[in-house]
Order: structure tokens, then C-alpha cells, then sequence
């Protein structure tokens, strides 16, 4: 083995949090309307922003607050 015995277990914890993440998505897309969806992938825009500016070394502020404020503002 190239990579190790570590690298070949942690497939199995991988591959067990990718199937639940599946799960949860098959059971909560009928209560995902396209409006919140907009509004996650917005989020995920400004966040991968702020990862490139971070990677040259600006500082920027923590924006995990605001994922959850956008979500609460949008179900109010």
C-alpha cells in the first residue's frame, strides 16, 4: 500500500458520512423550496470568496454567523 493503513480505514467513516449526508437529502428535499436553495448557494459563493481572499493573506471577517442569519431572515 502506497498511501498506509490509515488512508485505507478512513475510507470506511467517508464513505458512511457521505451516505447519511445522501439520506438527509432525499428526506428534506421536499421541504427545500428554490428560494432557500438560492439563497444556500449565495452563501457558498461569498464563503468560497472569502477563502481566496483569505489564501492571499487579507483578512476578512467570520462569516459563519451570517450563514446562519441569511437562513433565519429567510424563513421569517
Amino acid at each position: 500500500m502506497k498511501l498506509g493503513y490509515g488512508v485505507t480505514l478512513s475510507a470506511i467513516p467517508v464513505f458512511g458520512l457521505q451516505a447519511l449526508f445522501a439520506l438527509l437529502a432525499t428526506r428534506l428535499s421536499p421541504y427545500l423550496t428554490t428560494a432557500f436553495l438560492s439563497e444556500l448557494t449565495a452563501i457558498g459563493g461569498v464563503f468560497m470568496l472569502c477563502i481566496g481572499i483569505n489564501l492571499l493573506e487579507i483578512k476578512t471577517a467570520n462569516f459563519l454567523p451570517a450563514l446562519l442569519g441569511s437562513l433565519v431572515m429567510l424563513w421569517i
